[in-house]
């Protein structure tokens, strides 16, 4: 089977003295073949799609496109044949026989931007290594086997081990995402179904809550999950494991941020009209609209016929940070349902702010420190 790609960069990289070649290209997401789903036979270890490991890549095409070729390994496959043409720009690929072409590495990659393209266009890249050359299949299973072995444990399968997040489970007790959350990797529901939520989610949003300043930002709850994971698994300047006191006692209030972080998903779009913009318009941010199909909420009951980047709410959510008390967080006198529902017009007026100074880059927006000021001060 011959494949034509469009593609931003080609490169020859190496070829041995038996003719095998290695070359790599970039292309946009789009442009890799939904057929490959059926040349995925060579990858023996590719059994794990449904995992956190999926979740993260889809997290990255969904809220930080641009980054997605830097964070991102890629896809390796192997093939008899890969051209290209300089004056086109078009890669060409050829399979023919299953048990030898096809995807030997990235598997979770190639699931994950079919994933994304379901829901809209993506922009952005991803890396393809070609293994080229007539392919001896013992050489094959020790190119998968090398290949899948490189990945580290995730910190969060560690500290998962370590009992780190009991406190978090021993609170995230209702029926509606108990058993959605992945508080390691791999993690897969009574249906054999990847879990749609991970810890790196829920200790973003208490990242968000966290001691900081108004003039110092959470923003890396928004721009890196992961470096989150090591915040709070990491030791502070005395020598205490943030999780022992930290985590701890955000998890008294945990069940009320994440309905905050559902509640601010819900409202914000008519909130954003009200304010005078055209919540519906904003395609160019990421927002879609589903009328015919609504999408149910996270964490509450109910449903939205909006679907928008992380970039909108993170910077609302951190803004109520304000109105924790650290010590024993907890909230003031003020309930923070009642904070957003009389100050929801005024936060979405100067998110249409920032939606005008970052118009067409939400990923921008959410990074930008001007965005979570704004946020901040509104409420």
């Amino acid at each position: 089977m011959i494949f034509k790609l469009n593609v931003s960069s080609f490169r020859n990289q190496y070829e041995s003295p038996e003719g095998r070649r290695l070359c790599v290209f970039t292309a946009p997401v789009s442009e890799i073949p939904k057929e490959w789903e059926d040349w995925r036979d060579v990858n023996v270890r590719d059994t794990k799609r449904r995992s956190d490991v999926f979740n993260a890549i889809v997290d990255t095409l969904e809220n930080d496109p641009e980054e997605m070729v830097f964070r991102n390994l890629g896809i390796t496959i192997v093939s008899p044949r890969v051209e290209f043409d300089n004056k086109t720009n078009v890669v060409t690929v050829e399979f023919s026989d299953k048990t030898r072409h096809g995807i030997a590495n990235g598997g979770h990659t190639f699931s994950a931007i079919q994933h994304a393209l379901l829901k809209g266009p993506v922009n952005a890249q991803v890396k393809v290594e070609c293994i080229v050359g007539e392919i001896d299949p013992k050489w094959l299973v020790d190119i998968v086997d090398g290949r899948n072995r490189s990945r580290a444990v995730q910190t969060e399968s560690l500290e998962n081990l370590a009992q780190s997040y009991d406190s978090i489970k021993n609170v995230l007790t209702s029926p509606l995402y108990k058993d959605r959350i992945a508080y390691s990797e791999f993690e897969l529901d009574d249906r054999n179904k990847r879990k749609d939520i991970s810890v790196r989610e829920i200790l973003s949003y208490i990242y968000c809550l966290d001691d900081f300043d108004k003039n110092t930002h959470p923003i890396e709850a928004y721009s890196s999950k992961g470096a989150v994971v090591d915040y709070y698994a990491a030791e502070d300047k005395s020598g205490k494991k943030r999780h022992t006191y930290v985590l701890e006692k955000a998890s008294k209030i945990l069940p009320e941020i994440l309905e905050l972080r559902d509640v601010i998903y819900r409202d914000l779009p008519r909130a954003y009209n009200v304010a005078g913009g055209s919540f519906g318009k904003l395609t160019s941010m990421g927002v879609m609209i589903h009328e015919n199909n609504p999408r149910p909420l996270k964490f509450i009951k109910g449903d939205t016929i909006f679907a928008y980047p992380d970039a909108f709410v993170y910077p609302i959510l951190a803004a109520f940070r304000q109105y924790i008390d650290h010590r024993s967080w907890s909230w003031g006198k003020e309930n923070p349902l009642e904070i957003w529902e009389n100050k929801k017009i005024d936060v979405a007026s100067a998110m249409k702010d920032a939606v005008g100074t970052f118009s067409g880059n939400p990923n921008k927006m959410g990074k930008a420190a001007v965005t979570w000021r704004m946020c901040y001060d509104a409420l």
